[in-house]
């Protein structure tokens, strides 16, 4: 046994863990019938699918940027004082965090070009009358 994985490194390993933990679920959703619901919902028009995607998006972002986050904490933790590994700590952290505005800067995209396709706003206004 000891020689099949003689010629593997520790990467080509993990990775096969990894496929063979991966494909498991997958064999599991095939023996009981596939059944995917569309994970962009009900989508009747192009700005609905837009927000949608937009919504996803940002859902995916939070979980990544504190990953990110993290890892520049490790990074910092790890620098032992080393100025250049503190930098790139620090350049870890900066750009997760704009890559993070970037998202959240892009939610508002969806209104936005709404307004520019219907040509109207997508707030409501009220007016009120006065009688004399």
């Amino acid at each position: 046994m000891k020689s099949i994985f003689k010629n593997l490194s520790k990467t080509s390993i993990a990775l096969l863990i990894i496929l063979i933990f991966s494909l498991i679920p997958v064999s599991i959703i095939l023996a009981n019938g596939l059944n995917i619901e569309n994970p962009l919902g009900e989508t009747s028009d192009v700005s609905t699918l837009l927000s949608n995607i937009v919504n996803f998006l940002i859902w995916l972002a939070f979980p990544i940027a504190a990953i990110l986050i993290v890892y520049a904490g490790f990074l910092y933790i790890t620098s032992a004082g080393n100025e250049e590994k503190v930098k790139t700590a620090q350049k870890a952290l900066i750009w997760a965090l704009v890559g993070f505005a970037v998202v959240l800067i892009a939610s508002s995209v969806p209104a936005i070009i709404q307004e520019f396709l219907t040509g109207g706003s997508t707030t409501t206004t009220t007016t009120t009358t006065t009688i004399h």
